[in-house]
Formats: structure tokens, sequence, C-alpha cells
């Protein structure tokens, strides 16, 4: 009969004279595990029967009209389709590649179905045509329909018949994606292995150079050494990274990559917001943050970071070389606005006094000067030590403290303004045991701000008056018989 048809219950059949009148009503609105126990129905074999060995492909084309493949390429799971303006997740084709080689039907509703059932089903027009086809060249048309009343499942047929089934959601839902549900959003780059101390490598540990350009045009710069690489600040200052602007001077590693580094690599687009370029400053990004990011590998990326989303509080971004605007709501952007002060070293000397012969102490025209020796065993360690100052024999504790008091000197801001004529001085000044000589000078730019530089250079920080008051004290309590204590 032409518009008839058997309507499987319970493993009986019902025959269909009206066309589809109210066959609807009698579809099953229960999974199939859950089908009364009498008088199950048959398990259906699957409407594609491949493995990886015997897949190639699975062409979906959408109600909208949009039309992608994904295939099996030497080896490698692909998504192929028309303008992909960013590569595919390998995890999302790999189970949607599982899905197409066999679809599995949880069970059979209607044997020889008519038209118009078959529109009631959501299969004509169907959700999603499906052309599965084997690495022999042999391919499977499938149709996917809508939901079922229950939800329990979305409707299927073979396209060479008008049988109709049911599929999980899970199996549909891997088919009716679009393309660009497959994009993988993630810029920051993945590495793989582990880095000199054993953590596995991110940017952070990766990269070469950062750059943050803000809107108003300041920059913070961020350089990274490879292992062994002196410092170009402090020769001997064993430091990570580099602050290049917008001042000179080495970086606190963990305070770097607490407050910026981290938080960068979690840069992370969740979505596509906007596949046009044309309003730019409605997501920020006329005016934006610029990041570029390189590293030893050769990545060479820059992105730009615009507004934040009024709703969901991400943050607007895009990639240089792509022309859409991307909505990341995951990553914390406070590194925009991190202070670079706070990411610079405060130490303002380093150096172990087992590499110094002298210190030559300049306190604004008292000249003091303190002679170290100190003998090393074969293993390094100390095994005498003579301190002299002035010429005059000291105790060991006097001379380390002593020499620890110029080490205690910190960086504690940025120094503003210029220091009046005839300012204060303080000169400290190291002679190392292979000749080398380093000088540190403090200069008052007022009552307890002294301007920090190196070997002649201002490192754009100062000093604070309470540390550097406890120099010359120290003087007064050796020059008194007295013994300097630990602070």
């Amino acid at each position: 009969m032409k518009d008839g048809g058997k309507l499987i219950i319970g493993g009986g059949a019902v025959l269909l004279l009206g066309g589809a009148v109210a066959l609807l009503a009698l579809l099953p609105e229960k999974a199939p595990d859950e089908q009364p126990s009498e008088s199950p129905s048959p398990s259906p074999p699957p409407l594609t029967d491949l493995s990886y060995d015997s897949f190639a492909s699975a062409r979906v084309t959408l109600q909208s009209g949009e039309t992608y493949t994904v295939a099996l390429r030497d080896g490698e799971y692909v998504l192929e389709a028309d303008n992909l303006l960013f590569p595919a997740n390998t995890s999302m084709l790999t189970t949607a590649s599982y899905a197409a080689m066999r679809l599995a039907a949880t069970s059979l509703v209607l044997e020889n179905a008519p038209q118009a059932f078959m529109a009631d089903c959501g299969l004509q027009p169907p959700q999603a045509r499906v052309r599965v086809t084997a690495a022999d060249g042999v391919y499977t048309d499938l149709l996917i329909g809508a939901q079922t009343p229950s939800g329990s499942g979305h409707y299927a047929c073979l396209l060479a018949s008008s049988d109709v089934y049911i599929v999980s959601n899970y199996q549909a839902s891997q088919l009716l994606r679009t393309a660009e549900d497959y994009y993988n959003l993630s810029l920051m780059p993945v590495y793989d292995g582990y880095d000199e101390t054993g953590e596995t490598l991110t940017f952070a540990t990766a990269m070469e150079n950062v750059t943050l350009t803000r809107p108003d045009g300041s920059e913070l710069a961020i350089y990274r050494r490879e292992g062994g690489e002196p410092s170009d600040y402090y020769p001997l200052l064993s430091a990570d990274y580099e602050i290049l602007r917008p001042f000179s001077g080495p970086a606190d590693t963990a305070r770097l990559k607490e407050r910026f580094l981290n938080p960068l690599c979690g840069i992370a687009p969740s979505k596509i917001a906007d596949k046009s370029t044309d309003e730019l400053s409605r997501y920020g990004l006329d005016n934006p943050y610029i990041l570029r990011l390189t590293d030893r590998e050769g990545l060479d990326l820059t992105l730009y970071i615009g507004s934040a989303d009024s709703e969901s509080g991400g943050r607007y971004i895009m990639r240089e070389g792509i022309d859409c605007v991307l909505l990341d709501t995951a990553a914390d952007y406070g590194f925009l606005t991190t202070d670079p002060t706070f990411l610079r070293v405060s130490i303002l000397i380093l150096y172990n006094i087992n590499d110094v012969a002298r210190v030559e102490y300049d306190l604004n025209g008292l000249r003091r000067v303190l002679d170290i020796d100190i003998t090393l065993d074969a293993d390094g360690s100390p095994e005498e030590a003579l301190f002299r100052l002035d010429g005059k024999e000291i105790s060991e504790d006097n001379g380390r403290r002593l020499y620890r008091r110029v080490l205690d000197l910190t960086l504690d801001g940025r120094a503003e303004g210029q220091a009046p004529p005839g300012a204060e001085r303080y000169t400290f000044t190291f002679t190392m045991h292979g000749g080398d000589t380093h000088t540190f000078e403090l200069t008052a730019l007022d009552g307890r701000r002294y301007a920090a530089a190196t070997d002649g250079e201002q490192t754009g920080f100062y000093v604070g008056i309470n540390k550097l008051r406890r120099i010359p004290e120290s003087f007064d309590i050796i020059d008194g018989g007295g013994t300097l204590t630990l602070q």
C-alpha cells in the first residue's frame, strides 16, 4: 500500500491505512532501556558498520546548506570546508568519525514510513544529510532528523530506505555540528616535553620575548635568558627573565609568573563573537592592547585585546592575520595593567661574599674600606675568614654583618624627579677577586629617597632611607667595640 507502513510497538506491527494519521502520538516516548520488558523490540542492525581501517570520510550537509567533510587522511582526522579560519579540534573530529563509522540505532520506529510521517520526524527535509564513505569508495547516505518528543534521541534513516529509527542524542549531536563547532580557538602554543627544572613546558618557560603595548602607548617588554646566559645588568645575578622596558633590570621570576606570564598563558577564547571586523570600536579593538609573543622555536604571535564583554565579563580578542573577533571568558586579564615596578627584582646588590675582595664605602664624604679574605676548602666551603676595617682586623661576625648591610639595600619604588645640586651621595665600590670592580651609587632626591645607579647607569628606582641609615650606624657600633646584630 503506497501510504501504508508498519509501526513497530513491542515487537508487533500495526498496519497504517490512513497515511501518517496521529502516528507521532504512537511513537515511543521512552528511551530503549525504558521500553516495557514484556515485549522488547529486537535491536536493529547499525545503520553504518565501518572501522578505523575501513573508514574514509563523512560529508555532512546541514539544513542551512553548509557542507563540510570529516576525513581520515594519512592516519589523521582532518576537517575539510571552504574558508576555514582556525584549525580543527582533533578530539572532536575523532568522536564525529566514530559516530559516522558505526551509527547504531537504538530502536526501529516505523518500516516503510510515508512521506508525511518522515516530515513529522524532521527527515523531510532532514536536519543533516551525511554521506559516509568507506576506504573502498562505497558510500552510505544517512538522514538525521528531529529529536523525539521524549528527548530520548533523534530520528534517523537511510536515504535508500524509508525505515525510521532512533539514534542516541550523543551520536546525532556529533553529526549535527557546524564546521565552526570544530574550531580549535586556542591561541597560545602547546609544547611537548619539560623544561630544565622538570616542569611541563609552557610559553612561560619556552618564551623568548613578550611585549605588551598598552592603548596609551606605554610598553612592558620581557626577555627570557637561556640557561647560563649572563645578565646584562647584574653579571653575578642569576635571573631567568629581564625587563627591557619601561626600564632595564632583572625580573623577579615568581612574581613575573604569578602576575603576568601565567595569566597570559591562560588566554583561551571560547567562541567567535563576530566574523566581521567592520566594527572594531564596538569591541574596543580600534585602540587595543597589543601583545606580541616570540619563542625560541620560531613562534611570532600578535594578539589584539579589546574591551570587556558587558554580560560575561570576558575580553574580546583578535589574532593578527585572522579577520574575526573572538571572546575569551576564561583568562584573567588583570595582567594587562600590571605595574612593571612590582615585577622587578628588588635587590640592588647580590654578590657572594666569597667572590669579593674589598668594599669601599663613600658615605657622603666619609670613606671606609672593608677588606675580605676568605679561604675556601676543596669543596668550595669557607675554611677561614679574615676581615679588616680600614686596615684593622675585626671579628668575623662584624665583618659578615657589615657586608650584609649593603646587601640589605632594596629598590623600594620608581624614582621620580631630579636630585638637587649638592645632594647627599652614598657610593659602594666592590672589587672582585679577579680584579673587576662594580660601583653602586645612591643620590638623595629628598630626605627619604635615594636614586640608585649601578656602574654609572640609573636604575630608575630609589632606595629608602631606613635601611641606608643602618650602614653609618653599623660603623659607629664597630668603632665603639660593639657587635652588630643579625637584623
